[in-house]
């Protein structure tokens, strides 16, 4: 994965993201399709979503998530 200066992951695999927000991925992909996540392709094969996007979606449901995300 990708990191930024600071050393934090710019996006997260989906079975990643499944795990950090507790939900199944079938439900992950329908958040990516109502716009509440950001699903960005790494290939033909692989996605991942967006640190900001998880961030910004957990915070607006008060999951809490990893301080070290």
């Amino acid at each position: 994965m990708t990191t930024n200066t600071q050393g934090k992951r710019l996006a997260y695999p989906v079975n990643e993201a499944v795990h950090l927000l507790g939900t199944s991925r079938s439900s992950l992909y329908r958040l990516v399709k109502q716009g509440h996540l950001q699903l960005v392709k790494l290939g033909a094969r692989r996605s991942a979503i967006t640190r900001d996007s998880i961030l910004k979606f957990a915070e607006s449901l008060k999951i809490p998530v990893p301080a070290d995300m």
